[in-house]
């Protein structure tokens, strides 16, 4: 009879599956990790009432446990937990004491100083929303980008340390995992399948319930399909500008290195700058354990005259904001980043052929071949770029702008008037202007 109850008990034992994770919401049960710097353990709101526990049992025999100090990442800092609860007078002392210790320590435009302490504050609670923008920085080495990310990276919700050096299957099993903000210095990459792998990242992070799909093999050595987390916020470093424009268009962006660094800025971030950034997200922690339990009521209204995709992305920002004051600024902001994307994009080879198709047009011929607009197209490059050839014009008409083209005896042509609906969409993306189109119908 004891033999028989201890074999069940085992068989109990070996139904109960033990992951580690950083936390989880349950409806009103929050559960969120801690490192207190002598141990790892939850603590969990749930109704009102805050307390503490080493691991946590949810449904179908399966044990939560704290990632442990002696985990790499723990160990090595590669991610970072609040240290425990911290108490805050309101919102705009919470705000404020977030952009003073920014203030501190990066030198930024007073407009991207309010847009990256409101983007701190969502961090701690974007799975409310469907969608999260990202944070990016431009700038060579020395122009204070990196200090930017660790600034205010430090302050972010569950912040992941990574570079460009980072092995990209490595960042989206750790944002599966951890589910917290991704930190990523130095993001230009040298080798055409890391910055593919890197680029679907950051393109399906952006929105809730979109993951990563991948071929994995499992332990046997059969593939098998998986699924990754990577929705989260993200804090970029680049020296470039993306070349997917999509992306570029989920940015936030500022450019650093284009003045000099202001007088004070501390050189090096010694241990007050660490015990700081604890304090300040044991507070935000106390901020996401009181707003997860209430509904959102921000407000969300438009910001006229910008890309639909940039108030898309400006929206759950918005809705931090409760400082009239703030919320000017950030539209102003949101209509600059409007105004360098219409820019980025005119620069480009495929708003290029738009604005010939406009010149052809204003000059009630329906018609144009390929061949005339790549010898426009050459007509106007710059000298040390290679010509172009029809094929390849044929090839940006058909694949990039999606227009139709009609072959005849010596090629193809393109008929405005079929095309119309689309020409007119591309001219209000590319913001082409009237002089614009006249550099077309100069002789």
């Amino acid at each position: 009879m004891y033999m028989k109850r201890k074999q069940e008990n085992e068989e109990e034992k070996e139904k109960i599956k033990y992951i580690n994770s950083a936390g989880m919401v349950d409806d009103d049960f929050i559960i969120e990790m801690i490192d207190d710097g002598i141990d790892t353990k939850y603590l969990f709101v749930n109704g009102g009432d805050v307390g503490e526990m080493y691991s946590y049992e949810g449904d179908d025999s399966v044990v939560y446990l704290p990632y442990q100090k002696t985990n790499s990442l723990i160990q090595n800092h590669i991610v970072e937990f609040p240290s425990g609860i911290a108490d805050y007078e309101d919102f705009d002392e919470l705000f404020k004491t977030i952009r003073v210790f920014i203030h501190t320590y990066v030198d930024i435009p007073e407009d991207f100083e309010i847009v990256c302490s409101y983007y701190v504050i969502l961090s701690w609670v974007y799975d409310r929303f469907h969608e999260v923008p990202y944070l990016r920085v431009i700038g060579d080495y020395g122009t204070g980008k990196s200090r930017l990310i660790k600034t205010v990276g430090n302050l972010c919700y569950r912040p992941i340390k990574t570079t460009g050096a980072t092995n990209p299957a490595g960042i989206f099993r750790i944002l599966n995992d951890i589910q917290g903000t991704l930190l990523l210095d130095e993001a230009d990459f040298r080798y055409s399948d890391t910055t593919e792998t890197i680029i679907k990242i950051l393109n399906s992070g952006y929105e809730k319930g979109s993951p990563l799909i991948r071929m994995e093999a499992n332990k046997n050595g059969a593939l098998q399909i998986k699924s990754f987390k990577v929705y989260g916020p993200k804090i970029i470093g680049t020296r470039e500008p993306f070349t997917d424009k999509a992306l570029e268009s989920r940015c936030f962006t500022e450019h650093m290195g284009m003045s000099s660094i202001r007088e004070g800025i501390p050189r090096n971030l010694d241990d007050g700058f660490y015990s700081q950034a604890t304090h300040i997200r044991n507070m935000l922690l106390s901020y996401r354990f009181e707003c997860l339990q209430t509904p959102v009521n921000g407000r969300s209204e438009l910001i006229s005259g910008i890309h639909p995709r940039l108030q898309q992305i400006a929206l759950p920002m918005l809705q931090m904001m409760k400082n009239e004051e703030d919320r000017t600024i950030f539209k102003a902001y949101m209509r600059k980043q409007n105004d360098e994307l219409i820019a980025d994009r005119s620069d480009n080879w495929e708003a290029e052929i738009v604005k010939i198709l406009l010149a052809i047009k204003s000059q009630n011929v329906d018609q144009v071949s390929i061949k005339d607009i790549s010898l426009l197209l050459n007509k106007h490059r710059d000298p040390d770029e290679p010509l172009w050839n029809p094929k390849k014009v044929g090839w940006l008409i058909k694949k990039k702008l999606s227009l139709t083209r009609t072959r005849i005896t010596r090629g193809y042509v393109v008929s405005i008037t079929e095309n119309a609906h689309k020409v007119d969409m591309y001219r209000e993306r590319f913001g082409i202007t009237e002089q614009d189109i006249q550099v077309y119908l100069e002789k």
